[in-house]
């Protein structure tokens, strides 16, 4: 039984250092960048997660973004985590610059490289790339089959969602189809957000916090508030309850302040 014990608190501490090292990896959950602004909440229902995402600087005009979801989670979808951030992000400046100007392209080589290795055919990975250009305002996006849209709250008061691009899972699936990815544009404007976020956020069956219906009435709401203020709304919610997650929790939030 000493034994058992010994080597069961052997296996959580080296659990504890291995998030310690993934949520080290993630970048902070507040930033400013030129004209926009980012707030995240990152919710493991394990010691690790099978969601991740990043937000960081393409080049002097352009942010880079993603998101992403990998089937299951703990340790075998951490793992997975750690292969996706090395393919999908390149600090190699002229691959940084040409793959993250094209959503689709980054997404394209992801699904190439993750098919020359031999990962388990029933783990995959839904996943959704972004590039948001400072000047202009506009948001070039593709998904992966992320099968929940980043939903867009205009100052206005609109709702959309970012539901035009064409993608595929990335998945153990070249043998038999080669999937096509295009990219598309939206126009933001000042007071705009827009909130990415894994179906866990909304998957009232494993966590029965908060549904779709509700996150938009949420954005609705509070069009006139800052980020800061949405996210305590939205993080309000997910608290409020005694009932343990049984999905990782992921989002993040862009506002364009001027």
């Amino acid at each position: 039984t000493k034994e058992f014990r010994d080597a069961n608190e052997m296996l959580n501490k080296e659990l504890d250092y291995a998030k310690v090292i993934q949520q080290s990896l993630l970048p902070p959950n507040k930033m400013k960048m030129e004209n926009v602004v980012f707030r995240a909440q990152y919710i493991p229902c394990e010691k690790l997660s099978g969601d991740f995402y990043d937000i960081f600087e393409i080049d002097k005009e352009n942010i880079g973004m993603y998101i992403l979801d990998v089937t299951g989670h703990g340790v075998p979808a951490a793992l997975l985590t750690m292969f996706s951030i090395n393919n999908i992000k390149s600090n190699e400046r002229l691959i940084k610059r040409y793959r993250g100007l094209k959503p689709h392209r980054n997404l394209e080589h992801f699904y190439e490289q993750f098919n020359k290795l031999n990962f388990p055919e029933e783990m995959h990975i839904v996943t959704l790339f972004a590039t948001y250009n400072i000047k202009s305002k506009v948001l070039t996006y593709c998904s992966a089959g992320m099968n929940c849209y980043p939903i867009v709250s205009r100052k206005s008061g609109e709702i959309e969602f970012l539901d035009k691009s064409k993608g595929f899972p990335i998945c153990q699936f070249s043998d038999f189809y080669t999937p096509e990815y295009e990219s598309a544009k939206l126009q933001l404007h000042r007071g705009d957000k827009v909130i990415f976020y894994t179906d866990g956020l909304v998957d009232m069956q494993k966590n029965s916090r908060l549904s779709e219906e509700e996150l938009i009435n949420i954005l609705k709401e509070n069009k006139d508030t800052n980020i800061e203020e949405l996210n305590r709304k939205i993080s309000r919610r997910l608290v409020n309850s005694q009932k343990d997650y049984d999905d990782d929790i992921t989002y993040f939030i862009m506002e364009v302040v001027w």
